[in-house]
């Protein structure tokens, strides 16, 4: 061996005692450098006005290969008839607006979730939603399929990749599983691509029809630790139990899991209960860790297929829209998910 080489082999060693060599986020010194995921989605809410191919770009650049498009939909318990594609909704959640998004991500090479979202009135939480009497569960579920079915008929005929039928109506799905069985049979007959429905974290084991979908989908904000800035490496720790019983619920199922929805807030105490946009100070290292310790704890599992990063603002029409906040954008967390997501 050369002496040269010799002494760039003694410097590297050196660098490698002193832990100087360190992942590619900056965040210790796990090898892995990419989450190995198939499915490496950002969620983006739907645009307020018409957007252009430059948002599609700022995706590719996070190196995101899919985004989620959610036409919301808006119900009432008083009035089960379910509204969208209505003048005053903003143009993502109109049908050319869908059709427009799915034009410009296809352009940038994304692949495409369509995901329904309802939009409860009262503030009631999608999970909760019930109804008194079969009439009324009749005509919510026949405006519902109506609505699904529009959106699958312009994912098929325009090639997108991925359905999801729903989005956390557990109390539905738990009282009407014939419904959704039914709803499934017919959907196929007009949409030919993949599907999924998304399950909220606690309530996943319950749905009765994952043998009739593609992917066990999941909004995965399962809680993990109280304190204000947990680290790494607790956040790992607290991800074991969930890594273990999400593994065997895929092998037990023969499918897939993938998160619908996963995301953190820079907020202090952001893995207490995920879910919610409770008050408190910014904390950006939060939710660097976070992401940090989600990606380290999923990459390279041959059962987790990846998931949608919550949530990515296409526009500046969103007036609310502040620093604490689910979305990466401007943030360091950013960082890691554009490392992570790399190939």
């Amino acid at each position: 061996m050369h002496y040269l080489s010799k002494a760039l082999l003694i410097v590297y060693i050196l660098i490698l005692s002193h832990g100087c060599l360190q992942h590619p986020s900056g965040h210790g010194a796990n090898p892995i450098s990419s989450s190995g995921f198939l499915i490496k989605g950002i969620s983006m809410v739907a645009p307020v006005q018409p957007i252009n191919l430059e948002v599609m770009e700022r995706l590719g650049k996070v190196n995101a290969n899919s985004i989620a498009l959610m036409p919301y939909a808006f119900c009432n318990p008083d009035n089960p008839v379910i509204q969208y594609n209505s003048s005053g909704h903003w143009w993502g959640e109109s049908l050319e607006g869908v059709i427009g998004c799915i034009q410009l991500a296809h352009q940038q090479n994304l692949k495409v979730m369509m995901k329904p979202h309802l939009w409860i009135a009262h503030g009631m939480y999608t999970g909760e939603f019930t109804l008194a009497s079969e009439d009324q569960w009749k005509e919510w579920e026949n405006s519902y399929s109506q609505y699904i079915f529009q959106l699958a008929a312009i994912a098929d005929s325009m090639k997108v990749e991925l359905f999801c039928i729903g989005t956390e109506l557990g109390a539905s799905v738990l009282q009407r599983p014939q419904f959704w069985k039914r709803m499934i049979d017919s959907l196929k007959t007009r949409y030919h691509g993949k599907l999924t429905y998304a399950a909220n974290w606690d309530d996943y084991r319950k749905v009765p029809f994952w043998d009739k979908l593609d992917y066990i989908g999941i909004d995965g904000y399962f809680p993990l630790n109280e304190n204000a800035t947990p680290s790494e490496s607790e956040l790992i720790e607290n991800w074991k139990k969930y890594v273990t019983s999400l593994k065997d619920f895929s092998s037990a199922k023969s499918r897939p899991v993938l998160f619908t929805e996963y995301g953190y807030r820079n907020v202090d105490y952001n893995c207490k209960e995920p879910w919610k946009e409770n008050d408190g100070a910014q904390n950006d290292e939060a939710q660097v860790n976070a992401f940090e310790a989600f990606y380290q704890s999923f990459a390279g599992q041959p059962w987790f297929s990846g998931g949608f990063v919550w949530k990515w603002y296409p526009d500046s029409g969103h007036h609310g829209r502040n620093k604490i906040d689910f979305t990466p954008q401007e943030k360091p967390a950013l960082k890691v998910i554009t490392n992570w997501y790399r190939n």
